[in-house]
């Protein structure tokens, strides 16, 4: 067998067998991407947390899983439940005290504490991490391509 034949065969093994190659390409380019997405949209992660669940797979909350020829990604709302609402966005709505007697906290646009019973809570924007995937398709080229080359 020369080198060509050799080529032709580890090609179609690894077109015979998906999985690697799934893989390789959510981890390489659509985890990546959808944490950069976060910043695009707006989205200021203090804690760093939202953006892992987002682009890491393994990180707490984050949802990777291969079924057959698909990738799911995306994050578990019950273990990072403000998420939901950086994502989705939120209504307008009242929050009230109601373990403790008061809420207590600093409130940035007045610069000043807070202490009161309840408070009106402004709409939460919308911040559309997973729906924009212009130049996604770049990245997965680019991973098919590295994976597709044959290994020395």
């Amino acid at each position: 067998m020369n080198d060509l034949q050799n080529d032709l065969e580890a090609l179609k093994a690894k077109l015979h067998n998906p999985e690697p190659m799934l893989r390789a390409i959510g981890q390489r380019a659509m985890l990546p991407y959808f944490g950069r997405r976060l910043t695009t949209v707006g989205v200021k992660d203090r804690t760093g947390r939202l953006r892992a669940a987002i682009s890491q797979e393994n990180a707490p909350g984050n949802v990777f899983d291969l079924q057959g020829d698909s990738i799911t990604v995306g994050v578990d709302y019950d273990q990072v439940p403000y998420a939901r609402y950086v994502i989705e966005g939120a209504d307008a709505h009242p929050i009230t005290a109601r373990r403790v007697p008061f809420l207590i906290f600093w409130w940035v646009k007045m610069g000043r504490m807070f202490k009161g019973k309840r408070v009106n809570h402004p709409e939460q924007r919308r911040h559309p991490v997973y729906n924009a995937t212009t130049g996604l398709d770049t990245e997965v080229g680019k991973v098919i391509i590295q994976e597709l080359r044959p290994t020395p």
